[in-house]
């Protein structure tokens, strides 16, 4: 990561940690079964919850870092942190999908 995706990320971290998006990430985990666990390291394993080798289909928890990635996959940036306008995604699945395509938005920049 560097340049603009990374202070996007970051501002976001921020914001979660403060408790802005936690009505979105309680519907999250209400609509789609999915676990929310706040870590301060995004990079600790619960055994192996967030290893590679799990395929997005058997993941039940998600971090911090995977929510952030997720807001960046929904279009949701420092400019513009607003959630009112965003939808929550239909499966697990989905969500997954967005939360892969955010963190390519900061592999590619």
């Amino acid at each position: 990561m560097s340049g603009k995706p990374v202070s996007e990320v970051n501002y976001l971290l921020n914001k979660i940690h403060e408790g802005y998006f936690r009505e979105l990430i309680e519907q999250i985990q209400q609509n789609l079964g999915l676990t929310y666990l706040q870590q301060e390291d995004p990079s600790t394993n619960l055994c192996m919850q967030h290893a590679a080798e799990v395929r997005d289909e058997y993941k039940t928890h998600f971090n911090t870092l995977d929510f952030a990635f997720f807001l960046l996959g929904i279009g949701i940036e420092k400019e513009d942190s607003h959630h009112s306008r965003s939808t929550i995604p239909t499966t697990a699945q989905e969500f997954w999908d967005l939360v892969n395509q955010g963190n390519n938005k900061t592999q590619s920049s």
